[in-house]
């Protein structure tokens, strides 16, 4: 009798890490994605992340930069402005998205060589 209750201890212990283990992995294929949706004001969209995830969002265009935080909708996405931060493609961009559950999305528009005004 013994042995059977520690044989059926045992088996749901094994069950419950496979379940786990199945969540993280589902978690770990997760790819988080942004994505420019307006130049002026600038404005990102990012999509992939965990639901209700609290994200930093961080802008650096030219030698203007600027962070914020949002939230991540129920379905893993949010739309951020930065109405203060210019975006001009000879300057170049580079935003970063890092999600305070391991979420992460990058974006990089480099500085083209555009003739002096």
């Amino acid at each position: 009798m013994t042995r059977i209750i520690a044989t059926g201890v045992l088996a749901l212990a094994v069950a419950a890490i496979g379940v786990g283990a199945a969540s993280t992995a589902e978690a770990s294929k997760r790819v988080a994605i942004l994505q420019l949706t307006g130049e002026t004001p600038l404005k990102l969209r990012g999509t992939g992340f965990l639901a209700g995830e609290r994200v930093r969002v961080r802008v650096l265009a030219g030698s203007s930069g600027k962070r914020k935080i949002v939230y991540a909708t129920r379905g893993g996405s949010f739309v951020v402005a930065f109405p203060t931060v210019p975006f001009d493609r000879c300057n170049g961009l580079v935003a970063e998205a890092v999600g305070a559950r391991g979420s992460q999305a990058r974006l990089k528009f480099p500085q083209l060589l555009c003739p002096p005004n």
